[in-house]
């Protein structure tokens, strides 16, 4: 089994609802549209703190069915059995957790074992050489008849190279070395031509969000309070933003003030079924 030597996250300690600002709301949407069942067993691949499991349990406090949490770094993985074992408490729940410190590029889990696979803000940390090949695995641990959902940047042409180059940019400032180095954020119809290839056939996107990037959200939880940082971080964008069209510039309404950027992009998700 094969780990990265410098895996960002094992650095990286962030509130993640805080900084993307996730709504109760959207978590409801993207759960709903899993359609659990009882018994069912589900794989959140890079489920980070277990948001997801939190939420469905919310929703679904009754349910009974099998989550299991795969995560390459050791230091998400405690933040998830702290997480959720506080959130368990003096709480009734028929769901069995368990948790697996696994590389995605390397799933080694047996085919046809999970009823949904859920990657959530996870397929972009998938190197480009490797994209194929885990969308491929992904596929075979479903069992036919079950899905795969993805919540992840609704890219097209007008914002893509933008997002990639700021996000990158930030990563950079930050000395997330393994993010800049293997991050790779899909267009929507990369993930989709992938996902054919894999061999799911009905292949959906249910629903997009707005996702509001707010550049102070960063400061103390990836600068460490480095104000400098942020402004290098700033310079940056407000140079990348100069040569966006004045079409996309309003699609993305960018507001600037001496602390903040404030850029509105969009988050999907997308569903696929394996026949």
């Amino acid at each position: 089994m094969t780990y990265a030597a410098d895996n960002g996250y094992d650095k990286r300690d962030v509130d993640y609802s805080l900084i993307h600002h996730e709504s109760k709301e959207v978590f409801t949407k993207f759960i709903r549209s899993m359609e659990l069942q009882e018994g069912m067993k589900l794989l959140d691949i890079g489920g980070g703190y277990g948001s997801v499991f939190m939420n469905i349990s919310d929703l679904y406090p009754e349910l009974s069915f099998q989550y299991d949490l795969l995560d390459s770094s050791e230091k998400q993985l405690g933040k998830a059995k702290t997480a959720i074992a506080s959130f368990l408490e003096n709480k009734r729940s028929g769901a069995a957790v368990n948790y697996i410190h696994r590389d995605a590029v390397h799933l080694d889990l047996p085919a046809d074992m999970y009823d949904i696979v859920v990657c959530k803000m996870f397929i972009h940390e998938i190197p480009e050489v490797n994209q194929a090949l885990v969308h491929q695995q992904i596929f075979s641990v479903i069992k036919p008849g079950g899905c795969v959902l993805f919540w992840t940047a609704d890219l097209d042409e007008s914002d893509h190279a933008f997002y990639s180059e700021t996000i990158r940019k930030k990563d950079e400032l930050a000395g997330f070395h393994s993010f800049v180095a293997n991050r790779h954020f899909l267009l929507n119809t990369q993930l989709e031509t992938l996902l054919a290839g894999a061999g799911f056939g009905t292949i959906e996107k249910l629903f997009d969000f707005e996702y509001e990037l707010h550049t102070s959200a960063r400061l103390q939880s990836e600068f460490q309070g480095n104000v400098q940082t942020l402004t290098s971080w700033h310079d940056h964008i407000l140079e990348a933003a100069g040569k966006l069209k004045p079409e996309e510039k309003k699609q993305m309404l960018i507001e600037v003030s001496s602390s903040n950027i404030h850029i509105r992009f969009k988050r999907a998700v997308f569903k696929a079924l394996k026949g």
